[in-house]
């Protein structure tokens, strides 16, 4: 039997209720899409506890990480996936660094799904990431989307 998933990447802020609601609807009505991958949010702890409870009634669920605020500066960035809730997702792995999650999708032979942010400028945590997610990809074999 052949699982078919149709995903989306976007690097868009959410913090706000009506960026949300726009981009949920291009998400479900637009695009039609079984996960969408987000970097960028900029989340704040109270916006992602807002949309968990506006996305508890629907069909996606969500799955957050956000960024650590940075000495001196605002915590931006911020990764995510909005998952149908149909397809069993589950966290499987958040990054050392803060800027990468895995999840996994489908019951009996999952796939894994990762999304990293990394911001421009910052050689030492791209190399560092790109080598946990080597690890990751190693662990996981060929069931892997990143």
């Amino acid at each position: 039997m052949e699982f078919e998933l149709k995903v989306g990447v976007v690097n868009v802020h959410i913090g706000s209720k009506q960026r949300r609601d726009e981009w949920y609807d291009l998400v479900k009505s637009k695009a039609r899409l079984d996960v969408c991958a987000v970097t960028e949010t900029w989340l704040k702890d109270e916006d992602e506890a807002a949309m968990r409870l506006e996305l508890n009634e629907g069909e996606y669920v969500w799955f957050g990480r956000q960024q650590k605020k940075e000495q001196g500066g605002e915590g931006r960035g911020g990764v995510g996936f909005l998952v149908k809730k149909n397809l069993g997702a589950k966290v499987v792995k958040v990054g050392k660094e803060g800027n990468l999650l895995w999840v996994s999708v489908g019951k009996q032979e999952p796939w894994y799904l990762a999304v990293v942010y990394i911001a421009p400028r910052k050689t030492e945590e791209f190399h560092r990431v790109m080598e946990e997610i080597q690890g990751d990809v190693e662990r996981w074999g060929g069931r892997v989307w990143y």
